[in-house]
């Protein structure tokens, strides 16, 4: 999407360039590109997926391994995009031939500074030849290269995806937006569509550059700030902007909402009879596709290339797979059998396989290549592996005692073994190489681990003390360790090497624990609350081994370290927590919320290991940080926010939502950092953009929305 900001003593534009079909290839400047194809093709640059178009550009210098005209070089399933003084050049090759487009920039500093940002720990070796003096090691790479001053005060940045390439025109004080010309050579033609996007059409497809969209913040009102591509020459554009406000600052790279959409029938969804705040789930493969999971009531909910069409007891489960634009399903199906089941939990494979868990009642729940075929009592967890496509279940089995059992959360591993945790009170519920072989009270809750056939246990254990113990959130880490969140009131849940070993009171403590990759063992298990009620909702694990919890939290001394918020504000509060590796100290742990009601429903970490959570608020001054939306206009509201590494600040914080109820479960992040959320909504005004659903078509709907907040720009003067 291209963005072009105005406001006080900068100004920038964001273009982002999307292939919509074919390839792009050079021209014959870079006279030794088919050796340079030939070395990429060798060198170990990044290992990938075939299914790759959210993985950040690798940008890489050129030290003589290329042609003296380039500086920097990044290398897609697709093209190469090849960056020099005069400009970028998309350069390919096909059956069909050889095919180049070039972005050129006119009248430009043939002098600027192009310099490498966002540095990378990858290294690439060029091993050319046979003369070790030849050879080019350890070369680094970046994420961005920035041109600085490329005209008078204005600087170019260019990053972005496998599939998506972005350009930010940053306009400095003294610096004009109408200086920024360029041209499209070698190709068909170019054009302004109706909508005012820039298309550029090649001999193997077409390029768009999105119409750019400027915006001021004044008083804390969004206002406007039109801009527009404008043709100078043949096939040589720039920019028209309408007059802005100098003096009010730049919002630079702000939160995007990319889509969001309605996801439901005429009757309730995602949540049965009465809605959970813990109901549904969601997943994101590589290519930006996600998985959504719950229940639904309706026996109209939207249904493509289903395993099973009709809504066979009311709640059923759904599942859902969504295109990556939003616009489209790709999948969608009932999953149940003649009783009640519910849908709490979803993961997905390197295949684009669903994994889903949950509950059931039914006594016909689809059982396929199944480690328990039959419903073991009442209420019985379950565990059912889809097919890539979602038309076949290529495992499904229950889960359970002769008393009643559910699950709430599952996870995945590389080689497809599959995690659950969830709550149990059977006494002989199935059991293996357990590190707690009984269940020690009321309710305990349950760890387990598949194999990647699904019809045997690699382990499954009890958790838990002489009370009640639920287990509500597991992630996995590389090595196959499970950690586990939930809540507990008993004052003997199992604790080992814990930052808090006792109990703290109140009627619930939240609880975090780490179970060995074995699941004989723990590697420590800790309490985690004040002396009023607290609940760890859900679990995340970043590539270090930390355990990130969120949840809700009634007390005022919950523990707190390196704080966001150092205060308890409302009548309850969301609270994320990161433990360090040994689970014996807190890295930071923080409050999360207004004067009113606030609860953590799900979280995830990027891949530099910076926590983003989601939830529902129905505070009115619940924090909010380059928010897309800056008030609650409702009742509950979903809140969508995204911590600095250290804890102690917001990248963004946004409120989400209609005039009704509406609150967000889970939210799931790509390689890009893009933030994908699942919940539920009241609201017929729901916020939607490239809607697939553009209605509530029943009292409660599922909701899906994917924000993108772009890597800040050089327009820091610290930067300078």
């Amino acid at each position: 999407m291209k963005r072009f900001f105005a406001g006080f003593g900068l100004l920038t534009v964001c273009l982002v360039l999307v292939s919509l079909s074919g390839e792009f290839r050079q021209d014959g400047k870079i006279s030794n590109a088919k050796s340079i194809e030939q070395d990429l093709k060798s060198a170990a640059i990044l290992k990938t997926d075939p299914d790759f178009a959210n993985i950040p550009l690798y940008f890489i210098p050129n030290r003589g391994q290329a042609d003296g005209e380039a500086l920097f070089y990044a290398k897609t399933s697709r093209y190469t995009l090849w960056l020099t003084k005069e400009g970028l050049v998309f350069d390919a090759f096909q059956k069909e031939g050889r095919q180049a487009s070039e972005l050129v920039f006119l009248n430009a500093n043939k002098n600027a500074e192009v310099a490498a940002c966002e540095s990378t720990e990858h290294r690439v070796n060029y091993f050319t030849g046979n003369d070790p003096s030849q050879w080019q090691t350890d070369i680094p790479t970046s994420k961005a290269v920035l041109y600085k001053n490329i005209y008078k005060n204005v600087d170019l940045k260019v990053y972005g995806l496998e599939r998506q390439i972005e350009y930010d025109w940053v306009v400095r004080t003294g610096g004009k937006p109408e200086d920024i010309r360029f041209e499209y050579r070698d190709v068909e033609r170019t054009r302004i569509d109706g909508k005012g996007n820039l298309i550029i059409e090649g001999k193997f497809g077409e390029l768009k550059h999105r119409k750019p969209i400027s915006y001021q913040m004044k008083d804390g009102r969004r206002v406007e700030v039109g801009a527009f591509f404008k043709r100078i020459g043949h096939d040589e554009y720039g920019f028209s902007v309408k007059d802005y406000d100098s003096s009010y600052d730049l919002i630079i790279d702000p939160l995007v909402l990319v889509y969001s959409t309605y996801l439901g029938g005429t009757s309730s969804d995602y949540s049965g009879e009465e809605y959970s705040l813990l109901s549904g789930a969601i997943a994101v493969d590589s290519s930006g596709a996600i998985y959504i999971c719950g229940d639904t009531q309706s026996t109209n909910f939207p249904i493509k290339n289903a395993y099973q069409k009709k809504n066979s007891g009311k709640p059923d489960i759904f599942v859902t797979k969504v295109s990556p634009t939003g616009k489209a399903l790709q999948y969608s199906t009932y999953l149940g059998g003649s009783s009640l089941d519910w849908g709490k939990g979803i993961a997905v494979d390197g295949r684009g396989a669903a994994y889903i868990t949950g509950a059931t009642t039914s006594k016909n729940f689809p059982a396929k290549n199944a480690y328990q075929n039959t419903n073991g009592g009442g209420l019985d967890a379950f565990v059912t592996k889809l097919s890539p496509t979602g038309k076949a279940i290529e495992y499904s089995t229950y889960l359970g005692g002769t008393n009643s059992d559910g699950s709430e959360g599952i996870a995945v591993d590389s080689k497809g073994a599959v995690y659950v945790i969830g709550s149990t009170w059977s006494v002989n519920f199935p059991i293996k190489n357990a590190c707690q072989k009984k269940n020690r009270g009321k309710l305990d809750a349950f760890v387990t681990k598949l194999a990647p056939a699904g019809q045997s246990l690699e382990y499954s254990t009890y958790l838990g003390g002489a009370d009640s113990d639920v287990g509500y959130g597991i992630a996995v880490d590389s090595k196959g360790a499970a950690y586990i969140g939930g809540a507990t009131h008993s004052a003997n849940f199992p604790t080992k090497y814990a930052y808090q070993k006792t109990f703290g009171g109140g009627m619930e403590d939240a609880f975090a624990a780490k179970l060995t990759s074995s699941g004989k063992g723990l590697v420590y298990s800790t309490y985690l609350g004040g002396s009023s009620m607290d609940w760890g909702y859900s679990i995340a694990v970043n590539s270090d081994g930390a355990a990130h919890v969120t949840g809700v939290t009634y007390s005022t001394n919950f523990p707190t370290k390196n704080a966001f918020q150092k205060t308890y504000c409302g009548y309850a509060d969301g609270f994320v927590t990161k433990l360090a590796s040994s689970g014996q100290a807190l890295e930071y742990s923080t409050f999360l919320g207004g004067t009113n009601a606030d609860f953590g429903g799900g979280i995830a970490v990027d891949s530099n290991g910076a926590a983003c959570v989601t939830g529902g608020t129905e505070s009115k001054n619940f924090p909010i940080k380059n928010a897309y939306q800056k008030a609650n206009c409702g009742k509950y509201d979903v809140y969508i926010t995204k911590f600095s590494l250290n804890g102690q600040t917001l990248e963004y914080s946004t409120y989400l939502g209609g005039s009704d109820d509406d609150f967000g479960t889970k939210v799931a992040l790509d390689s890009s950092g893009a933030a994908y959320v699942t919940g539920g909504t009241l609201s017929t005004n729901f916020p939607l953009k490239d809607a697939f659903q553009k209605t509530n078509r029943g009292s409660f709907d599922a909701l899906v929305a994917k924000f993108s907040f772009p890597s800040k720009s050089a327009a820091s003067k610290n930067d300078r």
